[in-house]
């Protein structure tokens, strides 16, 4: 949607702006409550493929763990709060499956090494920033103090169900407008004709941004 044409409808009706507030508010919600479904998901898939209950054999169940961590762990170091989280339960399965191949062997503890390297370059690039972050918020700090620019907000799968929700959302907001276009209409008969021009203008706007990739991160 252009700016112009939302500010000069919520300038003849103030209340409207809370609305769409309100129900951009609840399309995020839904798209990061859908987000984590299929975080959930792909950490059940990857337990099923790299786990202990993995039926694939040692090499491909390897194969799959180390996979799985390498796909983790370069989020993690991006800042993913999803992947920092998680992490360790991916190393564990990598060297769970690392054991079941190499046995105690120079190939175990080849990768026993790299994922203890790696983990503690973890800690130490986001030690600080725990600290950092009690000390912006608490009420008595004297000087605000921000993250780290490499603290990025959790990453949103790029995932064709995500984006399917997106889209799904999309027409909902485009049903709601011509409801809530009916109702402001129906109360206030004056200004219909004015009031039928904005909402136009708005359902344009939100035509066109349904025909553009829901995310730019689906295309690959």
């Amino acid at each position: 949607m252009t700016g112009g044409a939302f500010d000069e409808l919520i300038k003849q009706f103030p209340s409207l702006g809370g609305v769409v507030k309100q129900y951009a508010a609840t399309m995020d919600e839904a798209a990061t409550r859908t987000a984590g479904a299929i975080s959930n998901i792909q950490k059940f898939l990857d337990d099923l493929k790299g786990g202990q209950g993995s039926t694939l054999s040692p090499e491909d169940r390897l194969t799959a763990a180390q996979a799985a961590y390498g796909r983790e762990f370069s989020k993690a170091q991006g800042g993913n709060l999803d992947a920092l989280s998680g992490i360790t339960s991916y190393a564990q399965n990598l060297l769970d499956a690392s054991r079941d191949f190499y046995g105690s062997g120079a190939g175990y503890q080849g990768q026993f090494t790299q994922i203890t390297d790696q983990l503690t370059g973890l800690q130490n690039q986001f030690s600080g920033v725990g600290g950092a972050i009690a000390q912006a918020v608490s009420p008595t700090a004297a000087v605000p103090v921000s993250a780290p620019a490499s603290i990025a907000a959790p990453a949103v799968a790029n995932d064709n169900s995500l984006v399917a929700e997106v889209q799904a959302l999309r027409r909902e907001l485009a049903a709601a407008l011509a409801q809530l276009g009916a109702q402001i209409t129906s109360a206030d008969g004056e200004n219909t004709s004015k009031v039928t021009t904005e909402l136009g203008k708005l359902r344009s706007d939100q035509r066109q941004a349904a025909s553009r990739p829901a995310m730019a991160g689906s295309r690959r």
